[in-house]
C-alpha cells in the first residue's frame, strides 16, 4: 500500500465504526438529502503494528445509496 511504502510503517489493524446520525445543513447539501434525514457516519482508524494511529477517516453516506461489504480472511482475528 502507498501508506506503508511511503511512510516506512507496516500497517496493523484497522478499526471501523458505523453509526447513524441526522443530516445537518452541510451534510444534507453534500449528500443531496433532506435536512435531518437519517445518514450513516463511518469512522475508520488505521494503526501501525505498534498500535499508533496512522490515518483517521470520517465520512458520511446516504443509507439508500450505500452498501457495506466485509471480507475477512480465514484465521484472522477480525471476528473477535
Amino acid at each position: 500500500s502507498e501508506l506503508v511504502s511511503d511512510g516506512g510503517r507496516n500497517l496493523g489493524r484497522v478499526v471501523q465504526e458505523i453509526s447513524a446520525t441526522l443530516a445537518n445543513p452541510t451534510t444534507a447539501r453534500g449528500l443531496a438529502v433532506e435536512l435531518n434525514a437519517p445518514i450513516l457516519r463511518i469512522e475508520r482508524v488505521l494503526h501501525d503494528l505498534e498500535e499508533r494511529p496512522l490515518l483517521v477517516s470520517i465520512f458520511y453516506a446516504s443509507p439508500s445509496r450505500s452498501r457495506l461489504v466485509m471480507d475477512f480472511a480465514p484465521g484472522s482475528d477480525a471476528l473477535v
